[in-house]
């Protein structure tokens, strides 16, 4: 094992993020290339507490994990504890526009397009203006469609690809189109 990496260990039970699928996979490869060591991080979405977990072993300042479902919530909350990471990563058990938190350098969502859609606002506003999204979840077919939705919030820096699925990284723009 390389000293820069991680170990994670997930029990996804009702919750999605075992680190098999594709979106998940892409976010993973992204978070390791992101500077957040020393940063505050938010990850939202439902799952496994993947994201918050290998960011706070990344070296993240602070971690808010943001899951409204309360059966996933309890699965999450298990393997941050299970990692060992709670004095980093706080669960908020509620829906992400409800979210009252400092928005953070670095923000996480491996969604549906259509939940990135209709949440690209409160998703970006997430983000410090200059922060940076790590957006998920895409079907390659969906990409353009992705990138217009956040273009007047944010700034595509950079995408990946991995069995039809694309992963985006966006910069939050200063101010809003």
């Amino acid at each position: 094992m390389r000293a820069d990496t991680v170990s994670v260990m997930i029990y996804p039970s009702t919750a999605s993020g075992t680190g098999h699928h594709a979106t998940t996979q892409l976010c993973l490869r992204m978070l390791q290339t992101l500077p957040i060591k020393n940063h505050e991080v938010i990850d939202v979405g439902r799952g496994s507490g993947i994201f918050a977990i290998t960011a706070a072993k990344l070296g993240a300042s602070s971690v808010v994990a943001v899951e409204n479902y309360p059966d996933v919530a309890s699965v999450a909350r298990k393997n941050i504890t299970d990692n060992g990471v709670n004095e980093i990563v706080t669960l908020h058990e509620e829906d992400i526009r409800a979210l009252s938190v400092q928005p953070a350098s670095f923000v996480t969502a491996n969604l549906t397009t259509a939940t990135l859609a209709n949440e690209a606002k409160t998703i970006s506003r997430s983000a410090q203006p200059g922060g940076t999204l790590v957006l998920s979840g895409i079907p390659s077919g969906d990409k353009t469609e992705a990138v217009k939705n956040f273009q007047s919030l944010a700034e595509l820096k950079d995408r990946l690809y991995a069995a039809d699925w694309t992963a985006l990284v966006m910069k939050r723009r200063e101010r809003e189109y």
